[in-house]
């Protein structure tokens, strides 16, 4: 240890976790990491797989008289999102973190902790290697590449696992046990439209001023969606006006609410620009009330520009608008059973529209497997029914809410005694890999807790020292107690 951790309890996990920020590991990067857990099981005696994904696990058998004792799977994933300052002339490819400690919280210098999820790593070997523990069989199961669609937890072989019960060490807030998450799908289509010659004159029109935000935490928190913005503009302005699209486009990412949409559209009337500017600030003013509250910064620019060689035609310009307004989006159904949880939503995360080829992208969430399946159905029956063609990426299984769970009541109790607080249990309207092995392992009883990481995948990321210490504590006391 070089002495950034030297003096915190419980020692031995702040070794490992000193150790493994020594390891580049960011996504994709993950052999080395890997390998370092492959030789700590090698040192301890421990049996362990290793897959050609880097997906590790290792095996402590049964203290002795604890033989017939439900195993416990303890879970994280071992990459982390690797990014630095700007300027920063660190390689995050090659070279290890800086840590530092500052009032308590455990940051490093320039770049992401990955304390998401390297504590819980550390935390996972600390309790293996701990020979005063007494505990079940202990199944350590560490992923990859969580951070970019949960690649390594939907590869996985999960034969040699023996537990039922699993603590995923992947939460961010100290005394919420999440206890259920979405499944997840992206839905892309492509649906031609009829082109014809431009004439008239051509805008760049741009929606901005949005809020964005995650497509799952905060897809409740009425945000707008600069691309059904310009869906609805385009709808109500071809009311007064004769309007088409030439090129438009919006989003970067499936699982974000996108908030900049922009696009080349041709105005074929010469005597219609005033209607056009004056209608424009009308349909503003009147979405900005609608989102008055949560989202009402929503501006629209014009600028004139070149005419473009080709625009749809009038009734693919129709087509256009009569799908974006009727294309479902945002929150679709709020739970039953967990107060203020959404269980299913949509969000038109990409749009891009160009050569006469408009390309959508979505990305569907829910709770429920029914649910994801009957609307990734809808999705793709409407889309096509405009003569386009649809594909699914990226599939992922959801985590259905267990109404009764002995593992989540023992944490329950434990968290009570160690933290001195009443423990929130919740569910998260997003992918976990908890889902994942639900999906893989039939019956598996699971919570996912953690401490107090703040500011997760950004430069500022901080884990709360003393809070790292007391999950340490709980995951300990909860494998004695089952």
């Amino acid at each position: 240890m070089t002495g950034v951790l030297k003096g915190y309890e419980p020692r031995a996990m702040w070794e490992y976790f000193e150790e493994i920020c020594g390891i580049p590991h960011g996504s994709g990067n993950t052999k080395a990491i890997s390998d370092y857990l492959v030789a700590f099981a090698d040192a301890h005696g421990f049996y362990r797989e290793q897959d050609e994904l880097n997906n590790v696990i290792i095996v402590r058998e049964a203290s002795e008289g604890l033989e017939n004792k439900e195993p416990i799977i303890l879970q994280g994933h071992i990459d982390m999102v690797a990014e630095k300052r700007p300027g920063s002339s660190i390689d995050m490819e090659k070279e290890g973190l800086s840590l530092y400690v500052e009032n308590g919280y455990l940051k490093a210098r320039d770049t992401t902790l990955g304390a998401d999820d390297g504590i819980a790593i550390a935390m996972g070997m600390a309790l293996l290697a701990d020979e005063t523990l007494k505990a079940p069989r202990l199944e350590l199961v560490c992923t990859v590449d969580e951070e970019t669609g949960m690649g390594g937890a939907l590869g996985i072989d999960c034969s040699v696992l023996k537990g039922r019960r699993m603590v995923n060490i992947d939460s961010e807030e100290e005394g919420v046990i999440t206890a259920g998450c979405a499944g997840g799908v992206v839905v892309r289509g492509e649906i031609p439209f009829d082109t014809e010659k431009a004439f008239g004159k051509a805008y760049r029109i741009t929606i901005h001023g949005l809020k964005g935000g995650h497509s799952g935490e905060d897809i409740n928190k009425n945000r707008n969606n600069s691309n059904m913005v310009l869906g609805r503009f385009l709808f109500e302005l071809n009311k007064k006006l004769d309007l088409r699209f030439s090129t438009m486009a919006g989003g970067s990412k499936d699982n974000v609410i996108p908030r900049h949409t922009e696009g080349v559209v041709v105005l074929t009337d010469s005597e219609g620009e005033e209607v056009l500017f004056r209608e424009s600030l009308a349909i503003r003013d009147r979405i900005r009330k609608e989102y008055s509250g949560s989202d009402e910064g929503l501006e629209i620019t014009f600028e004139e520009t070149h005419l473009p060689p080709t625009m749809f035609t009038a009734a693919s310009q129709r087509e256009i608008n009569r799908m974006l307004i009727n294309l479902p989006n945002g929150v679709v159904k709020m739970s039953g059973e967990i107060e203020g949880l959404v269980e299913t939503s949509l969000n038109l995360g990409i749009m891009k529209a160009e050569d006469g080829v408009l390309r959508l992208s979505c990305s569907l969430r829910s709770s429920k497997g029914e649910a994801k399946e009957y609307l990734k159905e809808r999705v793709i029956n409407y889309l096509t029914s405009f003569g386009g063609e649809c594909i699914c990426e990226g599939e992922y299984p959801g985590w259905d809410f267990a109404r009764e769970s002995k593992l989540r009541d023992t944490v329950l109790e434990l968290g009570r005694e160690i933290l001195g607080r009443e423990l929130k249990v919740a569910a998260f309207h997003a992918g976990l890999e908890c889902g994942v092995f639900a999906d893989k392992i039939q019956g598996l009883d699971c919570v996912s807790i953690g401490p107090e990481i703040n500011y997760i995948h950004t430069t500022e990321e901080e884990l709360n020292i003393a809070s790292a210490e007391r999950c340490y504590r709980l995951v300990r006391a909860v494998i004695e107690k089952m």
